[in-house]
């Protein structure tokens, strides 16, 4: 997994301000999977190889460890690039988003001119957040990632569903369990993913960390808002859901 998505790893004008990023990252967490494999990548492309191999000695004694805190790392490391998959394949959908927004936007640009009042004010507002949106889903869509990790192409989901359970068994914060929840939940509603089960499992998430991560801090305000949205929308496209397997 790429973990440094400013600047592609490959393009040798960036390999040496990408290798010094990635040792600064390692002295903060020696034992970051994702970094020491991108790191161990950028030494075999310098042919730094005898470096290199020291990283993928401490990366197999990670993998192979029952340390407590090991089993944290493999948890991250599967779920960092459940993550990563998860923004490729909402990239992937994302050239039918840019159609879908501008459609919105023409759609509101004409109700705005049959609208008065408040009303238009509020419209008004939608038609810049839209074109805000469209602006970044279009730097979005230009940002290209690669992966170096996965031997082989899994989903998000499927990733999710193997590290999760994984880190709820480890000393990690809870609360910072809960955002990777979110997370999982948007996996399980890829549109590459859907089906009902898979509509019913998001809600669940999504319900979990409504519940689970704090009312009074401003950092979780993000996650619990789109958690909130996310089962709203889902509750009024009964096509897409059984409400019938879905408690509240």
């Amino acid at each position: 997994m790429i973990t440094l998505l400013d600047n592609p790893l490959q393009k040798r004008s960036h390999i040496a301000h990408n290798i010094e990023k990635l040792q600064q990252n390692i002295k903060n967490n020696p034992k970051h999977l994702n970094t020491l494999a991108d790191l161990a990548v950028l030494y075999r492309t310098i042919n730094a190889d005898d470096k290199a191999v020291v990283i993928y000695e401490t990366i197999k004694e990670i993998l192979i460890s029952n340390d407590p805190n090991d089993i944290k790392e493999k948890a991250i490391c599967v779920i960092e690039q459940g993550y990563a998959v998860l923004c490729d394949e909402f990239s992937q959908n994302g050239f039918e988003a840019q159609h879908e927004l501008a459609d919105s936007f023409q759609r509101m640009q004409l109700e705005k001119s049959a609208s008065v009042g408040r009303k238009r004010d509020l419209l008004c507002q939608a038609s810049q957040n839209t074109i805000i949106a469209q602006q970044i889903l279009y730097r979005a869509l230009n940002c290209k990632t690669n992966d170096n990790v996965c031997l082989e192409k899994k989903s998000s989901m499927m990733m999710f569903t193997k590290g999760i359970p994984l880190l709820e068994n480890t000393a990690y914060p809870k609360e910072y369990v809960y955002i990777w929840k979110y997370y999982y939940a948007r996996a399980c509603n890829s549109v590459t993913l859907i089906t009902s089960s898979n509509d019913i499992k998001a809600c669940e998430l999504y319900l979990s960390v409504l519940e689970n991560l704090p009312k009074d801090k401003k950092i979780y305000a993000v996650y619990r808002a789109r958690a909130y949205a996310c089962i709203g929308h889902r509750l009024v496209t009964p096509n897409e859901i059984r409400h019938a397997g879905f408690k509240a």
